[in-house]
């Protein structure tokens, strides 16, 4: 199993270059909007994910209605049954489910093989497990 940090804040573009300065990391998955612009960055050490920052573009934060906590957990796990029991267990008194309906669900032609979910926890921390087929 494997846990990266996931933040969001506003201006994370600038933030992440900051990051990546302070800790000599380098740039790993990004994803972009169609303008170009960066919606989200994994800095990595080697080959570990360290921190993935995303951008607050709608004041997100919170976690009541659409909003999610500032601060996000991305586990990678070995198996789909480590998604399940973690979902199973997570989703007991979670304040929001963030994925689609039916989590977690499975997107075999999408991307190669993801099973995950999203969620706030009844602590309010937000999650995102995933098993990705490799």
């Amino acid at each position: 199993m494997k846990a990266t940090p996931q933040i969001y804040i506003k201006g994370f573009d600038k933030a992440a270059v900051f990051y990546q300065e302070a800790f000599g990391l380098t740039f790993g998955m990004t994803s972009q909007k169609p303008d170009g612009t960066y919606e989200h960055v994994s800095l990595m050490s080697g080959e570990n994910d360290i921190l993935a920052i995303g951008e607050d573009s709608e004041d997100m934060h919170g976690d009541t209605g659409d909003k999610v906590p500032h601060m996000a957990f991305n586990v990678g796990v070995e198996t789909r049954d480590e998604v399940n029991r973690a979902y199973v267990t997570l989703s007991k008194g979670a304040r929001k489910i963030l994925s689609p309906p039916g989590s977690p669900w499975w997107d075999e032609d999408g991307s190669g093989g993801v099973y995950s979910f999203g969620l706030v926890d009844k602590y309010g921390i937000f999650w995102d497990v995933i098993f990705m087929k490799r």
